[in-house]
């Protein structure tokens, strides 16, 4: 990513013919994080005039109503003029019932990224098998991401390190047996939690920890194992089914 930046900001914008890109990944793996840091690198370079990045998903960008879509499309590159747009699940576009709909979300967006390619780079994000079928849609829209990145996700002991990080942001300390134990803790929460998502469900298991350690000795700003292991009996219990009914 940086080296696409260096370039532009050496030769300037109109070196490259493409620009934008597309991040391929599950969650938690960072994907948005990057579309930030892409952001605010491409700013700073002057690259872009701004380092604002505008947010999306998917739903955002359709309407219900025939004709109403077009105009979604082309007020979000407004309002991402001079700097990024990034659309997160992009693939739900072209999935679902409003299919329709999402095609002229589509061709919306096909439009604006050639009527606004030097005003408005455009970040793509979602799962890579989907993102795949969803570049495929349309016949112009492929050519119109130039970089794929691929986010592979994280090892156990980056997990573990992502954990520890997120308690030094939050002025906490992590024993050192919880330490050790970290790397191991993350490979059973990644096997037994269903729908693990990397990073974000590392947050929640920081989270719970720190909830755990307020009931169990809230004169500590420290994470403790027994406060670990509450934590992970929180992240692995399946959410409660609710019963619909009608009266």
């Amino acid at each position: 990513i940086s080296r696409v930046a260096d370039a532009i900001a050496a030769y300037g914008r109109d070196a490259l013919e493409c620009t934008n890109a597309c991040f391929l990944g599950g969650p938690g793996t960072g994907k948005t994080e990057m579309a930030e840091r892409f952001a605010k690198y491409c700013g700073l370079r002057g690259i872009t005039k701004t380092d604002k990045i505008v947010k999306f998903s998917a739903a955002d960008l359709i309407s219900n109503h025939v004709g109403e879509t077009p105009k979604l499309v082309r007020e979000a590159f407004d309002r991402a003029d001079g700097g990024m747009l990034f659309v997160d699940e992009a693939y739900s576009l072209t999935q679902g019932d409003c299919n329709d709909y999402g095609k002229e979300a589509v061709n919306a967006l096909v439009e604006a990224m050639d009527r606004l390619r030097a005003r408005v780079m455009v970040v793509v994000a979602g799962y890579e098998d989907e993102m795949l079928e969803f570049l495929r849609s349309n016949p112009g829209l492929e050519s119109r991401f130039e970089f794929s990145v691929r986010f592979e996700g994280y090892t156990d002991e980056e997990l573990a390190k992502i954990f520890c990080h997120f308690s030094t942001t939050k002025q906490f300390l992590v024993s050192d047996e919880v330490r050790a134990r970290l790397p191991e803790t993350m490979g059973m929460v990644r096997r037994s939690v269903e729908g693990f998502a990397s990073a974000r469900t590392v947050r929640k298991l920081f989270d719970s920890s720190v909830i755990a350690a307020a009931q169990n000795h809230p004169d500590l700003r420290t994470i403790e194992c027994v406060d670990l292991e509450e934590a992970v009996s929180e992240v692995e219990a399946k959410p409660r089914c609710r019963r619909v009914g009608f009266a």
